[in-house]
């Protein structure tokens, strides 16, 4: 620390935000040593491990919960390895020995609760979590955290069945632009696959005869391939061209696309029914 305080040329906020990365360093590696010991092997390794980092933490309560305190400011969380040992707060059994006294500023506690929901939003999302979410968010005194977990439901929500579809800009086999938008008002069947996909080319033929089995219906098959380049649409076998070719055109420039969801499509907007799951009854019936 001395010589960080001699340097020359750097502001006294960089000064002040390096000296947060030190001693939060110094904090992980307390926090991680007990994992590099080689000693836990062997059936009873997860036992004897918890038993010694249990001891561990306890000798150490006392200079951690001085050590956390010297880094429990907000404008700290501009620092990686400040947030990545601050998030210990949250461990139960590690608060009562490491945080006792320690006081932990709202600001903090609502980037940490922020960042739980964010990345549960990543995930399998459903009404309830998002609900939560919403009335979590209208406690998020702190804008930005605000911001950003409203962006992340805003972004989850949009994959919910019954939500106009987003819309999925691609480039087919002739480099003529599409978009999903393009079949607005129509039953959309959307297939992914690529060319070096072993699985996805058998199916293709499969593909197709469900196309005709419901030629002239209510529902468009949109077969959307996942390479990156663009020449890969027109290496894969004469056959599965023309199977793609006689439904859609692969578009196989552009798109990676997440989770598909099952729904109706009004006349109004449009919504995808998933590939790889069973035609929805309330479609087949429309579709009869």
């Amino acid at each position: 620390m001395s010589v960080l305080d001699t340097l020359s040329g750097v502001s006294d906020e960089f000064k002040e935000l390096e000296s947060a990365r030190i001693k939060a360093d110094v904090i992980n590696s307390y926090i991680y040593y007990p994992m590099y010991a080689n000693t836990y092997t062997g059936p009873d390794a997860q036992k004897l491990f918890a038993e010694v980092w249990q001891k561990h933490s306890e000798s150490l309560a006392e200079e951690m919960r001085e050590r956390f305190g010297e880094i429990t400011n907000a404008k700290y969380l501009d620092v990686a390895t400040v947030r990545d040992v601050l998030k210990h707060h949250q461990d139960t059994v590690l608060h009562s020995l490491w945080f006792e006294g320690v006081q932990i500023p709202e600001q903090i506690s609502d980037f940490y609760e922020v960042v739980a929901y964010s990345s549960r939003l990543k995930g399998h999302i459903s009404e309830e979590l998002a609900r939560d979410a919403m009335t979590f968010v209208s406690t998020v005194k702190y804008e930005p955290f605000a911001s950003e977990l409203k962006y992340s439901i805003k972004k989850a929500t949009k994959l919910f069945a019954g939500e106009p579809a987003i819309d999925i800009e691609m480039t087919d086999i002739e480099g003529n632009p599409r978009k999903l938008s393009d079949f607005k008002g129509r039953l959309i069947y959307v297939d992914l696959w690529a060319t070096w996909c072993g699985p996805c080319l058998k199916e293709a033929p499969l593909f197709e005869a469900l196309a005709k089995r419901y030629e002239g219906k209510d529902i468009v098959f949109v077969p959307i391939g996942t390479d990156t380049k663009r020449k890969s649409g027109g290496t894969f076998s004469p056959s599965i061209r023309r199977s793609c070719h006689s439904i859609i055109p692969p578009m196989p420039s552009c798109i990676r696309t997440g989770p598909l969801i099952s729904s109706h499509v009004s006349s109004s907007s449009t919504r995808i029914s998933g590939s790889s799951m069973p035609m929805h009854p309330d479609h087949r019936k429309r579709l009869s």
